[in-house]
């Protein structure tokens, strides 16, 4: 008969431990117990086994043939374990974990939590949130909003904003030209860039002489840092449909050159894979996908009725 050692996974832990550190005595201080009762461990252990795990030198201990084989696997299964409980959602009662971009946290998401709040008094909301965010998270989620292009396979996931970008600076920025801006009044030393030279490049290939350098100005690692230097009048950056709404709603920044490019990314609403979602995170995710339904409305009204005056977003 096989001989089931599982049945005693305090022993298997003792040995996995002393295996680890070399030492009844380490094992021991680690486990919080005496070292009487880890010799005790490993030899119920050996005996269950019918092989020394350990060969015992004067204050000293060494792996075995067989202790060797056994540590590696316990040493593994631990591992996936310790793992496997950290990936646990750290939920309760009522919480919904959410995971996302951390521009569309700070810029989208967080100012219409209140709404959501107010609806839902008993709820508790936990974002987690990661500058960048284009991969499906490591992490424990009820839903994430995950920044790419729908390349993700083997996840589960639907698309929840497309965008555009245009660029973007203070309502008086190019008042000393007596007539409206064009990509041909931008200079290099006004370009801010959010963290990559990427839109400016295919901007200038838009202007009929390009009079800025795109490997030129400033660069930010955040998308706010980005918006609020060009409210303050720092220079041009670029903005987009899903962070920069707030901004036009209270006039810090204007669109002051007509032009704008669809990107090729779009925000996407990941779900977990393996399990049902409690019902505190599917009334979340209706909730969100009705405030992006009205936020693309808004840009909708916003593009058919300001494209002539795009400097002004009341319109």
């Amino acid at each position: 008969m096989p001989i089931d050692i599982l049945s005693n996974l305090n022993a298997l832990r003792a040995f996995e431990v002393s295996a680890r550190r070399c030492s009844f005595t380490q094992a021991a201080i680690e486990l919080n117990v005496s070292q009487s009762a880890i010799s005790k461990h490993i030899s119920n252990l050996e005996a269950a086994l019918g092989r020394a795990l350990f060969v015992r030198h004067y204050r000293q201990i060494s792996l075995t043939e067989a202790g060797h084989e056994l540590a590696a696997a316990t040493t593994e299964a631990f591992s996936l374990i310790q793992h496997a409980a950290r990936s646990v959602p750290d939920v309760e009662p009522g919480q919904v974990n959410v995971y996302c971009d951390a521009d569309f946290a700070q810029l989208w998401l967080f100012p219409r939590l209140p709404d959501f709040e107010s609806r839902n008094p008993a709820v508790r909301v936990r974002i987690r949130s990661e500058v960048g965010l284009n991969h499906p998270p490591k992490e424990a989620f009820d839903c994430a909003i995950v920044w790419g292009r729908g390349d993700w396979y083997g996840h589960r996931y639907t698309p929840l904003m497309t965008n555009s970008v245009f660029p973007v600076a203070a309502p008086d920025f190019f008042e000393a030209i007596a007539r409206p801006a064009t990509l041909n009044d931008v200079r290099s030393d006004m370009l801010i860039h959010d963290r990559s030279s990427h839109w400016w490049s295919a901007f200038q290939n838009l202007a009929d002489r390009p009079s800025f350098d795109p490997r030129k100005g400033r660069v930010y690692d955040q998308t706010v840092l980005c918006l609020e230097a060009a409210a303050r009048g720092d220079g041009v950056t670029v903005g987009d449909e899903v962070t920069t709404r707030p901004y036009l709603e209270s006039g810090r920044l204007t669109i002051p050159v007509n032009v704008k490019l669809p990107t090729p990314d779009s925000y996407y609403l990941f779900l977990p894979a393996s399990r049902a979602l409690p019902a505190t995170a599917i009334g979340f995710i209706e909730w969100l996908k009705a405030q992006t339904e009205n936020h693309k409305g808004w840009w909708q009204r916003f593009w058919e009725t300001g494209k002539d005056t795009p400097c002004d977003p009341k319109k």
